[in-house]
């Protein structure tokens, strides 16, 4: 119900998905999970995916409903792959100013909605 009721948030927004970090409370309370290293792409319609290392997938994949997907090393570059977003919703307040112009530089050609 928390994720429809997000999706909705972001029809009504335009904004193609929201990203949440391990780091930020929103991470747990849309992923139902707490992780060490990991990102939720909340797509704005369809199931979310939560990137996290290779060897935490079997582990983390029972306890959520997300798509646990094996992240790379450059698991922007590969959530870019996967969801190519126009416009992605982020929480700048919840997450470093770098990594903040990490994805700024990533999606450098694509409005990001904070």
């Amino acid at each position: 119900m928390k994720i429809k009721k997000l999706q909705g948030f972001l029809k009504d927004r335009n904004i193609d998905i929201a990203l949440f970090f391990d780091y930020d409370p929103n991470f747990k309370f849309f992923s139902g999970i707490c992780v060490e290293h990991g990102c939720l792409v909340v797509p704005v319609s369809g199931r979310p995916s939560l990137f996290v290392p290779g060897f935490e997938v079997n582990h983390i994949a029972p306890f959520t409903s997300a798509k646990v997907i094996a992240s790379e090393r450059d698991f922007l570059r590969q959530i870019f792959g996967l969801f190519p977003a126009k416009r992605i919703g982020i929480f700048p307040n919840n997450i470093s100013y770098s990594m903040v112009q990490w994805i700024l530089d990533l999606w450098a050609k694509h409005p990001v909605m904070g």
